[in-house]
């Protein structure tokens, strides 16, 4: 999965993918860094595709 929101620090870089969820956020991606370092972000700021679950 790739990050794409054009002002984020991370933007342009890769994550594992864990898993799509609900969250109190809103839709979120659950990754893995490349240190091993999980984190989420919101669907609407990466590659996934929204109207898959």
């Amino acid at each position: 999965m790739r990050l794409i929101h054009p002002f984020h620090p991370r933007s342009g870089e890769v994550f594992e993918f864990l898993e799509r969820m609900n969250s109190w956020r809103g839709d979120v991606v659950l990754v893995l860094d490349a240190a091993g370092r999980r984190c989420s972000f919101p669907v609407e700021w990466t590659d996934v595709n929204p109207l898959v679950s």
